[in-house]
C-alpha cells in the first residue's frame, strides 16, 4: 500500500508534537530534554515535593515518584497500626474514647479518617483521628480521639480507620475494621454524668472568673462507681460536637487519675504528675480546680475535694 504524503505528513506531525509535549515537560535549565525515572530526578527537574510522608514529587503529566531513601517498613495493616479501645466485639457508646498507635505513614498532616457504620453499613459518625505527636516518622505515633454518635438502628456494627491517602493510588489504600456492638437501652443498662469544661462563648467575653465552668453530658455505661466515671470522662476531654459548641479542657493531654476515695462526703482525688506539669498562671490552676471539683460535686454524697498527685497534696497546682 502507498502511503500518501497527507498521511506521511500527519505521522511526521504527530511525532513532533510528542517530542515537543516532552521537552516541555521535562526540559531542564539547559535547554536538555530530561528523562525523569526517579525521585531525585524529579526533584533535581524542579518539580513540587508533594507534602506527605513519605516524600513524592509530581511531575505535569501527572507521574509521581516516591523517596526511596525514607525507610521501608511492613506495610501489614497489623505492623502499621494498633489500637488499644475499643477491642474487638467491646460494647461502646457515644462519647467513647478511640486511642491507640499508628506508624507516621498512616497518617497524612496529622491526621487519618475514620468511620462508624451499623450493621447495615449506615455511617452514622465519620471523624478525623488526630495524631499526638510529630507524625513525619516510620515509628509509632500515638491518637486518640472522643467519638460521639446517635444511638443506631442494630445493636452491631463496625469502626474503619484508613490509612490517609493523598496520593489517591489504590495501592496505598489500607484500613483496619473493628467489629463492635453498641450500647443501647435494650442491650445495656446506661447513665448520665456530666463533665464540666470552661466555654468563653457561654461565659460570655467580658467574663473574668476562671472558675466558671459549664456542664455537658455524657451517656455511659451504668456503673456503682460514678464519681471515677465522670473524672475518666472529664479527662477525655471535649468531644467533636462539644468542641464545636465552645466546650474547652484546662487540663492536660495523658492525665491520669490514680485513684479516687470518697469518705464521709470528702473525695480524694489523686492524679498522675502530668495533672500539673508545664501548668503556670492562677487563672487556668483555678479553672483545673473548678472543672475537677464541680465534676465531683454534681453527686450529692461530695460536698468537698482534696486534689493530689501521687499521693502528695502539698504544692499541687500552683501559680
Amino acid at each position: 500500500m502507498k502511503t500518501t504524503p497527507y498521511v506521511l505528513g500527519f505521522v511526521v506531525l504527530v511525532i513532533l508534537a510528542g517530542a515537543v509535549g516532552l521537552a516541555f515537560k521535562n526540559k531542564g535549565d539547559n535547554g536538555q530534554v530530561v528523562v525523569i525515572k526517579t525521585y531525585e530526578e524529579c526533584v533535581a527537574a524542579g518539580y513540587p515535593v508533594m507534602e506527605s510522608y513519605p516524600e513524592q514529587c509530581k511531575t505535569p503529566d501527572g507521574k509521581t515518584y516516591v523517596n526511596k531513601v525514607t525507610p521501608v517498613v511492613d506495610t501489614n495493616v497489623s505492623n502499621m497500626i494498633h489500637v488499644e479501645n475499643p477491642v474487638a466485639q467491646q460494647i461502646v457508646a457515644s462519647g467513647f474514647e478511640l486511642r491507640g498507635e499508628a506508624r507516621g505513614i498512616w497518617y497524612f498532616e496529622a491526621s487519618f479518617p475514620a468511620k462508624l457504620l451499623d450493621a447495615n453499613d449506615k455511617v452514622i459518625a465519620q471523624f478525623p483521628v488526630q495524631a499526638q505527636g510529630d507524625w513525619m516518622t516510620t515509628d509509632f505515633v500515638s491518637f486518640k480521639q472522643i467519638v460521639t454518635f446517635s444511638i443506631p438502628e442494630t445493636s452491631t456494627g463496625k469502626l474503619i480507620l484508613q490509612k490517609d491517602n493523598p496520593s489517591g493510588l489504590p495501592e496505598n489504600n489500607a484500613e483496619l475494621v473493628i467489629p463492635i456492638k453498641f450500647a443501647t437501652s435494650s442491650s445495656a443498662n446506661m447513665m448520665t454524668v456530666k463533665v464540666f469544661f470552661s466555654n468563653s462563648t457561654l461565659a460570655g467575653v467580658q467574663n473574668t472568673d476562671c472558675s466558671k465552668v459549664f456542664a455537658t453530658s455524657r451517656s455511659i455505661l451504668k456503673t456503682s462507681t460514678t464519681g471515677k466515671a465522670a473524672l475518666e470522662e472529664l479527662l477525655k476531654g471535649p468531644s467533636i460536637s462539644e468542641s464545636g459548641s465552645g466546650y474547652i479542657t484546662n487540663l492536660n493531654s495523658d492525665v491520669k487519675l490514680n485513684s479516687l476515695i470518697v469518705t464521709n462526703g470528702v473525695a480524694r482525688a489523686d492524679f498522675n504528675a502530668t495533672l500539673d506539669s508545664g501548668v503556670a498562671g492562677s487563672c487556668r490552676v483555678t479553672a483545673i480546680r473548678s472543672q475537677i471539683e464541680q465534676t465531683l460535686k454534681q453527686f450529692s454524697s461530695i460536698s468537698q475535694v482534696v486534689i493530689s498527685i501521687n499521693g502528695q497534696t502539698s504544692q499541687v497546682l500552683q501559680p
